[in-house]
């Protein structure tokens, strides 16, 4: 039987539907889960670890980004500080926080030749022998004013200088010894200076050579200069034909190196301060030359090795050698007066003072001039006061008259200094 056909289908009406309707009316269909070959997998775990990697490598650039925006903002700041530090400091060089005052002993402090030599007064030099000192009438009132000189004019380094260091060739106990006969009453108030310190040369030199590399470090800038100083003592003695010149040298030579090395730990010490501390302001006073070659070896080292913003001013003043009592006593009490112009004076100088008119060389070297015309007692061949018995009455109202002149002169030339505009400046350090 022949098969029969479908039956036409009905006609179905068109209906309108929107998008909207089109979607509620479609299907769901379930989502099949995604099944990923090892290939597959391997590659998606290194795109999470790669996009992992540079997400916490963008995270680390921002914090240094953030931490060098704030160290540099640190920075500045403290460079404007030290800046301003440096400033403050550069242009209050003459303070005593930047000032050092070298001091020779014998024949600069005390009456060493005078008394030792040709009063023939014993003095121990081990400090043990405690015999009283049986002395004149009229030693006794000298040695009774220069107590009184010395001790106002250390009290004025003091003062003047952040450390005032007597430095000495001699032995130790030397200079307690010294006071212990002919001034105990000054060893206490002495020792009340915290900024003074005797430094006894030979035992700093000996140091340094049994711990030379502690004594290179201390040095800092400058650790040539004794090799320097041996090298060039060398050379002389070797051109040095006469065998007791030569000694001379020799022994010059080992002064002026023991000097060097107690002034070069002294400095380095006090030049240590804070951090960047330049060397600013040396004064040295004695009355021998090698002192005063030690003095300026130690500044010559320092500024051929250090900081080129350093301005280090060196001033030296060479005494007269060999003074009486009253002659010393003299020296001191115009160097109190002078010793604050020695110190503002921006500059260095080396001043001789062994000379037949010191005023004029004084007048000369501080440029100040008023010096020359002041009436001064009868000057001795060594530059100072020279006591004439038939005179001694007028001779101690002129030197009390050429004290209360100087006085005048050194204030007025501080008081012009301190007004003027360069001397308040900020200077190369």
């Amino acid at each position: 039987m022949a098969a029969q056909p479908h039956p036409p289908c009905a006609a179905v009406p068109a209906i309108a539907m929107s998008g909207a309707s089109m979607a509620s009316h479609t299907p769901m269909r379930k989502s099949l889960p995604v099944v990923l070959s090892g290939q597959a997998l391997v590659e998606l775990d290194l795109e999470h670890e790669e996009q992992r990697k540079n997400a916490v490598v963008e995270q680390l650039v921002s914090n240094y980004e953030l931490g060098q925006r704030s160290r540099s903002r640190a920075m500045s700041e403290q460079s404007a500080d030290t800046r301003a530090s440096t400033h403050d400091s550069t242009s209050r060089w003459a303070e005593p926080q930047q000032t050092l005052i070298f001091l020779d002993w014998d024949n600069t402090l005390f009456p060493t030749s005078e008394l030792v030599e040709r009063q023939g007064l014993h003095i121990s030099e081990d400090g043990q022998e405690k015999t009283p000192l049986e002395v004149g009438a009229q030693l006794q009132e000298e040695l009774a004013r220069w107590s009184e000189a010395v001790h106002n004019f250390l009290s004025i380094a003091c003062a003047e200088g952040g450390h005032c260091a007597v430095v000495t060739n001699s032995r130790r106990p030397w200079v307690d010894s010294c006071l212990d006969k002919f001034a105990p009453h000054l060893l206490d108030s002495l020792r009340r200076h915290d900024t003074l310190r005797v430094v006894y040369a030979d035992e700093v030199e000996q140091q340094q050579r049994k711990h030379p590399s502690t004594s290179s470090r201390r040095r800092g800038c400058g650790g040539g200069g004794r090799c320097a100083s041996q090298c060039a003592g060398l050379l002389r003695l070797l051109s040095e034909p006469d065998a007791e010149e030569r000694q001379l040298r020799q022994r010059d030579a080992r002064l002026t190196a023991a000097k060097l090395a107690a002034m070069r730990q002294e400095a380095t010490e006090f030049y240590s301060r804070y951090p960047g501390q330049t060397w600013k302001n040396i004064l040295c006073i004695g009355d021998m030359q090698f002192e005063h070659d030690a003095v300026r070896e130690l500044a010559s080292n320092r500024s051929s090795e250090c900081p080129r913003r350093e301005r280090l001013r060196t001033k030296t003043v060479l005494t007269p050698r060999g003074l009486s009592v009253s002659e010393l006593t003299l020296q001191l009490e115009l160097a109190s007066m002078l010793l604050p112009a020695y110190v503002r004076f921006n500059g260095s100088f080396d001043l001789k003072l062994a000379q037949s008119d010191p005023f004029s060389a004084i007048a000369t070297t501080l440029r100040m001039p008023q010096l020359r015309s002041l009436p001064t007692p009868c000057l001795a061949p060594f530059g100072w006061l020279h006591v004439d018995e038939s005179l001694v009455d007028r001779e101690e109202e002129a030197v009390e008259t050429l004290l209360a002149n100087v006085q005048v002169v050194v204030h007025d030339w501080l008081h012009e200094l301190a007004a003027t505009p360069s001397y308040n400046s900020a200077s190369p350090s």
